[in-house]
């Protein structure tokens, strides 16, 4: 999360760091809503086309686990 942090402060529009940021605080840190907020902002800032599908199903995911554990 450190370096993804630094990749975000050197450029906050650099859309890889938010979608791999998505992934650690899914898969590792147990949060979905905040993953829910970066693959939102990934989404909405030119992704990566081979790579929007994985993000949308990702989305879901997380918003989904999100309203779960509400």
């Amino acid at each position: 999360m450190t370096k993804l942090a630094q990749a975000e402060k050197v450029g906050p529009s650099y859309a890889p760091a938010h979608f791999y940021r998505a992934l650690v605080l899914l898969d590792d840190e147990d949060r979905p809503g905040p993953a829910a907020a970066e693959r939102k902002w990934y989404l909405g800032h030119g992704p990566a086309p081979a790579l929007v599908a994985q993000a949308k199903a990702a989305l879901a995911q997380a918003e989904a686990t999100s309203r779960a554990g509400a």
